[in-house]
């Protein structure tokens, strides 16, 4: 754009961006959002740690639970191996039931009454209610008469519901002789002692080891976890777990060994589905989010009064500043002192911008006459110090010295292309090396003379980019290593040809220079004065010099990292 009243209207971009208001708006919920967060993270952490205080008041529920019934197990157990250890155990059935506990029988409102069996299952005496009639064949008898240890089983049904039998063995001389057996009510067992009040709504049910409840009336109110998960809650790979009941509802478990293990109590809890839309916590979440709404709706209509139909007035005086306009300042009635003064600095910066823009282009219009002085005079330069060397050349008496100054001529010249290319090229870290790769092989070539005019330079070469540290070291290495081929390859006047390649792979650029004459000398393809600059080039440019000469040419390839395109 240039100054004065033919300045060009500036193209828009678009109407992308949010405008102040809802960047306002943002900035004010960016402001209330933490303690909206906070407030919401605290309902919500007092909610989950609420409902982990009734988790945990399960589990321990559950323990309770299982220490007083595992507490009267012992004793059961206690009593019975008592009756088992004595001397009247296997005596006759008069002398027998005197061990049986009779007046504490009469005390008790959970056993139901005590046996001796002889080994076969039959009922040698009792006190209280008796147990099943046909015992033999019962599972748990058929257990205790296998493994000799304590038992639990399942009883017939009593005045009070269904039984439980523990039985310990009466062995004489290790050999099962019998069992002292006791009934327990379940009704009364499986009670939860008062002491013990449950959580509201939850079930505790007794089930044995293959997780079914010992009473299954009493499981109707919820679903059993099934065996699996009751194992799992024993081992303790979960304190809790949550199962899907059959009800339908969700249901969280804990369970407790009772005793030895041969029962368990598992106390379970319904999960409401919705149970996170509790008052407390529907409150603790909304009410600061209905705040945050509340506030970035006033920052909305603020905003908008307040600020931006000045600004809108204050648009349309700059699109009249941009049109040239200097003199037209609308400033609306009413407006804020700070937009008033921007309007006016608008107005001012406007027209020293048109200034300095005018200032800028005359100043690089004169940079470029510069640098195409510069480079007038790089040229000039390189010229007359290739003319002097030449002059001095013809009158050097010595060949090997004429010979030097020639070298030297061809690589002042190389090095005179390269840096035309350079500046003549428009992106400044980065040249084309093809053009220059040609402009140098044609330069060599006529500069062989006459023991070149059979000698052709065949070139072939791929659009590659070097940056500009690399295209005065890529020239020297090519001018010594074609300058060492035209002189040295085809001795005594004999024709060939040079060929020079410069191909691109990938992110990696290959020169190959070959002929098909004489090879090096024995020895020479390590330590001679040109290859080790060859090779000294070659480092700087970042690449990698192979050398390979026998009686049917010499090839030497370098292998470098081309300019990564723009």
């Amino acid at each position: 754009m240039r100054g004065g009243g033919g300045a060009a209207q500036p193209r828009r971009t678009g109407r992308g961006g949010a405008g102040l208001k809802a960047r306002m708006a943002l900035v004010l919920g960016l402001v209330l959002l933490v303690p909206a967060a906070y407030a919401t993270l605290q309902t919500v952490l007092a909610y989950r740690a609420q409902t982990a205080r009734q988790l945990d008041t399960l589990e321990r529920t559950a323990q309770l639970i299982s220490a007083y019934q595992g507490e009267f197990l012992q004793q059961t157990w206690t009593l019975l191996e008592g009756i088992a250890a004595s001397r009247d155990a296997l005596a006759p059935p008069d002398s027998a039931c005197r061990g049986l506990p009779a007046t504490e029988l009469q005390n008790d409102s959970i056993h139901g009454g005590f046996a001796l069996l002889d080994r076969d299952g039959r009922v040698r005496c009792r006190v209280g209610d008796p147990l099943p009639g046909k015992i033999a064949g019962q599972p748990w008898f058929e257990e205790l008469r296998r493994t000799r240890r304590q038992v639990i089983g399942r009883g017939e049904p009593a005045a009070g519901g269904g039984t439980l039998v523990l039985a310990v063995p009466l062995l004489e001389g290790g050999t099962f002789s019998g069992a002292v057996a006791a009934s327990v009510l379940l009704a009364r067992f499986t009670a939860v002692p008062s002491s013990l009040p449950l959580p509201e709504k939850a079930v505790a049910l007794v089930v044995d080891r293959a997780g079914m409840p010992l009473r299954p009336e009493a499981a109707e109110r919820t679903s059993p976890p099934g065996s699996e998960v009751i194992r799992g809650l024993l081992e303790g790979s979960a304190p809790i777990r949550h199962v899907e009941g059959g009800d339908g509802r969700r249901w969280a478990y804990a369970a407790a060994p009772i005793g030895t293990g041969l029962l368990s109590v598992v106390v379970g809890l319904p999960v409401e589905r919705w149970s996170w839309l509790q008052p407390d916590l529907v409150l603790g979440v909304l009410v600061p989010t209905l705040m945050l709404a509340l506030a970035v709706i006033a920052i909305w209509i603020a905003t908008d009064y307040l600020v931006n139909r000045h600004i809108v007035s204050l648009a349309q005086a700059a699109r009249a500043l941009s049109r040239g306009e200097l003199g037209m300042v609308a400033v609306p009635r009413g407006a804020p002192r700070e937009i008033e003064e921007l309007a006016w600095t608008l107005a001012f910066m406007t027209r020293r911008v048109h200034e300095r823009e005018a200032a800028l282009e005359a100043s690089l219009a004169q940079k470029d006459l510069l640098l195409k002085e510069i480079h007038h005079r790089i040229k000039n330069n390189l010229q007359i110090v290739t003319s002097l060397l030449n002059l001095r050349a013809q009158k050097l008496p010595s060949p090997a010295a004429r010979e030097a100054l020639h070298e030297a001529q061809a690589r002042i010249k190389a090095l005179a292309l390269v840096h035309r290319h350079l500046y003549e090229q428009p992106e400044l870290g980065r040249v084309a090396a093809e053009p220059f790769v040609g402009e140098i092989c044609a330069l060599l070539e006529d500069l062989a003379g006459p023991s070149g005019e059979e000698i052709t330079v065949v070139v072939q070469s791929a659009p590659v980019m070097v940056t500009t540290d690399q295209a005065v070291p890529l020239a020297l290495l090519l001018t010594e290593t074609l300058s060492n081929a035209l002189r040295h390859a085809y001795p005594e006047g004999r024709g060939g040809r040079v060929e020079v390649s410069l191909k691109l792979d990938g992110t990696r650029a290959r020169l190959r220079v070959a002929d098909q004459g004489i090879g090096l000398p024995a020895g020479e393809t390590a330590g001679g004065l040109g290859l080790t600059l060859i090779h000294m080039l070659a480092r700087q440019i970042g690449g990698r010099v192979t050398l390979d000469s026998d009686a049917g040419g010499t090839r030497l390839t370098l292998d470098f990292p081309a300019a990564p395109p723009a």
